[in-house]
């Protein structure tokens, strides 16, 4: 999401090295909901951040929620009061993980309450971990 750099990350390694990054590779896309990037120089303080992550597999989207989350919140290359739209795909209610309806239900409200966030979660489709 930040454009960092992971190096080591091998069967049998003993040493993994990640070097987050900026995020100033994310370009707003002005007035669009596209998945595009956009041209930075026309963003305005109303522009949209799209991203999209999708775990492959029925591993939690509310886990990806929760670590993607307070990168979006304080990303130094967008503005204060942008939107921001993000696709999360993959389980939605997995095994040690809080269910997508807490979330939606008492996560989303308690961060605007607290901390202004406004949190729009729209369930396309449920996803559970196969038995």
């Amino acid at each position: 999401m930040l454009g960092g750099s992971l190096s080591g990350a091998a069967v049998d390694s003993t040493e993994v090295t990640f070097r987050p990054g900026d995020g100033s590779w994310l370009l707003p896309v002005s007035g669009s909901s596209s998945g595009s990037a956009g041209d930075a120089k026309s963003a305005d303080s109303k522009s949209l951040l799209v991203w999209e992550a999708d775990t492959k597999t029925a591993g939690s989207v509310v886990l990806l929620l929760q670590v993607s989350l307070p990168l979006l919140l304080f990303l130094p290359s967008l503005p204060s009061t942008a939107s921001v739209s993000v696709t999360l795909k993959g389980g939605t209610n997995a095994v040690n993980a809080p269910p997508v309806d807490f979330t939606a239900q008492v996560f989303a409200p308690m961060m605007h309450k607290l901390f202004g966030v406004h949190l729009a979660i729209d369930l396309v489709r449920r996803g559970f971990y196969p038995k």
